[in-house]
């Protein structure tokens, strides 16, 4: 496995994570921190698509 998908997987999941900390809470930001760092987490795998095609 490659560094590039293995970071893809780490910020997967801190995105997940900061969007599950979002209910309890119910703070936006959290949420809102959440949904930027899985969109970088899918830049960063269609990234790792197009360099391993």
């Amino acid at each position: 496995m490659s560094t590039l998908a293995i970071c893809v997987v780490a910020v997967t999941v801190c995105g997940v994570a900061l969007l599950v900390a979002m209910f309890p809470r119910s703070d936006n930001r959290l949420g809102m921190a959440g949904l930027g760092v899985l969109m970088a987490a899918d830049i960063m795998a269609m990234v790792h698509a197009a360099l391993h095609a």
